[in-house]
């Protein structure tokens, strides 16, 4: 017999090391409820768990080494559609600090934070440049034309395009962008 195995019973350790097999249409064998005893309480979904915390100068270099690391991390978490755009979001977002948060010459901190939440990877990049302008976030701005871009100008079309459940917070002079992927494999 088999019985249907809820995901939030497992963790992402089980799951990669195959603890927790299930069967035909994802369900879990059986046990006999007379030798089980009482019916076990559910356990609380499982908090969040940091998966990759980095910090480093805000340069191009350290930003590129960030994103190998990042990508080294979340490889095998992701879709690969959903890893292309996570790198292209990161470096995007990066990559901005270092060049209108910092400025030339002001090399400031990045943060990057990557953490295991239910189903999704939850992204968090910070520093303690100038605070975002808000036309950065909401999209007052329309899709700009490719013709008639200089150098740059679709960052932020594509980080709110590509990325889930976009937040940005400012505390005590530092920025916090978040942002959620979700995982190849869900629980």
């Amino acid at each position: 017999m088999w019985v249907e195995q809820h995901s939030s019973s497992r963790s992402f350790d089980d799951r990669r090391h195959g603890e927790g097999q299930t069967g035909p249409g994802g369900l879990t064998p059986a046990r006999d409820s007379a030798a089980q005893g009482p019916p076990e309480e559910v356990a609380p979904p499982e908090p969040a768990r940091h998966i990759h915390l980095h910090s480093f100068r805000a340069n191009p270099f350290a930003v590129r080494d960030a994103l190998y690391a990042a990508r080294a991390t979340t490889e095998r978490l992701l879709l690969i559609d959903d890893a292309w755009a996570l790198e292209l979001v990161l470096a995007e977002i990066m990559n901005n600090i270092v060049e209108h948060g910092y400025g030339e010459g002001d090399e400031g901190t990045i943060f990057l934070t990557l953490t295991l939440q239910g189903n999704d990877l939850v992204c968090t990049v910070g520093d303690f440049g100038p605070e975002l302008p808000t036309a950065c976030l909401n999209g007052e701005r329309p899709p700009p034309d490719p013709g008639d871009l200089p150098d740059g100008g679709f960052g932020w079309f594509l980080i709110r395009d590509l990325a889930q459940d976009l937040h940005y917070d400012r505390e005590e002079g530092r920025n916090r962008l978040t942002l959620r992927f979700p995982l190849a494999n869900p629980a």
